[in-house]
């Protein structure tokens, strides 16, 4: 796992993202549930980006030359990417909408959703990118990741709303981090990881996998 604090140093940009924020997100949740859209883009040198999201990746990987080692940015096909929102409260207001969503994740790893849902195999992303870019004062939401992946072993899950993911007794090793705004993470999640309980405030964070292949997400 990778952890940049105070990733973005462009004060402009951060305001951009902060003033727009409802933008950002009704650009990418589809419905009046707790549902994300998951974006498909090819990158900046094959498709212009057309939204705040794909300049926001185009920024984050290129022009902060996030991997010098340039063979890992020629082995990239595209980019899935989304947002989740997880509160304290059962439902958020994002520009004219109100929104129901969840104070937690649990275990899981990101796959190829298609995949596993016709042929159920696993596929993972090359990597994952999970970005704070929004003012947030939150309590709980921890991103904990386990020393666990997938291929090696399924674990057993406990506890499966979460109502006290912070108490249950857990056989293996658990990296913890918390939210912070302005806080990039770059990780493997072949590894089984999830957000434990919001208990103040309210989470918005973007995420991206990073494929070395086309996916296919319709199912």
């Amino acid at each position: 796992m990778i952890v940049i604090d105070d990733f973005i140093k462009d004060k402009e940009l951060l305001k951009d993202l902060n003033d727009n924020r409802d933008k950002f997100f009704e650009d990418t949740y589809f419905s009046e549930g707790y549902h994300h859209d998951v974006n498909w883009w090819k990158g900046w040198w094959m498709d212009e980006a057309k939204n705040k999201q794909e300049s926001l990746i185009e920024y984050i990987i290129k022009d902060n030359n996030l991997f010098r080692d340039n063979n890992i940015i020629k082995k990239i096909k595209g980019f899935e990417y989304w947002t989740h929102i997880h509160s304290k409260d059962s439902s958020v207001v994002v520009g004219d909408r109100t929104i129901d969503v969840s104070r937690h994740l649990g275990w899981h790893t990101n796959k190829d959703e298609v995949l596993h849902y016709n042929e159920n195999k696993f596929k993972h992303p090359m990597f994952s990118i999970i970005f704070w870019p929004f003012e947030q004062e939150v309590e709980g939401g921890y991103l904990e990741m386990s020393s666990i992946r997938q291929m090696d072993k399924e674990i057993e899950i406990h506890n499966i709303n979460c109502s006290c993911c912070e108490q249950e007794e857990i056989d293996f090793e658990v990296q913890r981090l918390k939210p912070k705004y302005n806080r990039l993470v770059v990780q493997d999640t072949s590894y089984w990881h999830r957000v434990t309980n919001v208990k103040k405030g309210t989470r918005w964070t973007f995420v991206v996998d990073v494929w070395e292949e086309e996916v296919l997400r319709k199912i």
